[in-house]
Order: structure tokens, then sequence, then C-alpha cells
């Protein structure tokens, strides 16, 4: 579905660009919804370089529901333990509560290394 989105914004901008107007209001209105969100995607990658935003994200996203254990916590113990009875919605769970952390591993090792100033 994204592709296909891409196609008709990539597209349509192309036409605007070459000089070709296009009759149907619905192209204008589609680039007033779609231009913000593609600018605020240029945003979003300076987001996810940042430490503290990754950490709010590993706080929340990562460990909730927080009690009576954090959610993270139990997925790992559970694979851990051998996985025995884990579905495909379990292991989704698991990468999706675990990608901040992910993400904080790597905003550490591009500072180690010098590519992240």
């Amino acid at each position: 579905m994204l592709r296909g989105f891409m196609l008709i914004v990539g597209g349509a901008f192309v036409g605007l660009r070459m000089g070709i107007v296009f009759r149907d209001s619905g192209y204008k209105r589609l680039f007033r919804v779609c231009l913000p969100l593609l600018r605020k995607i240029k945003t979003m990658n300076k987001s996810i370089n940042d430490v503290k935003f990754v950490t709010v994200l590993c706080l929340t996203l990562g460990m909730a529901p927080f009690f009576p254990e954090p959610h993270l916590w139990g997925k790992v113990r559970w694979v851990a333990g051998g996985a025995h009875g884990m579905a495909f919605m379990d292991w989704f769970d698991l990468v999706l509560h675990g990608f901040p952390y992910v993400l904080l591993l790597r905003i550490g090792i591009l500072k180690i290394s010098g590519r992240l100033g």
C-alpha cells in the first residue's frame, strides 16, 4: 500500500515539475495532505538518532505494561526457557517491545565508532 502511495505521490510530483496541469482537484488535495507528511519523515530520522527520545521509547514502549513484570522481561524469560507454546503474536510482541532497545544499541555503536556526533 505504501509503495502504491509513493508511486502516486511521486508520479504527481513529476507531473507538476514537468508542467503538466491536472484537471482533477484530487491531486491538489493529495499534495496538501502528503507533502507535510513527507517533510515529517525527514524530522523522524533526526529523532531516531536522538538518545533522549530513544531512551523514552525504551522506558515506555519497551517496558509496558509494567505490572506484574515488564512485558519484555517476561518474553525474554519465555524465550530463554525454550519458547514452548509461543505463537506468532508472541514473537511479534517480542520484536515490537524489543525494537527500542535495538535502536539504543545502534546509537551506542554509532557513538563509539564516531559516526554519530
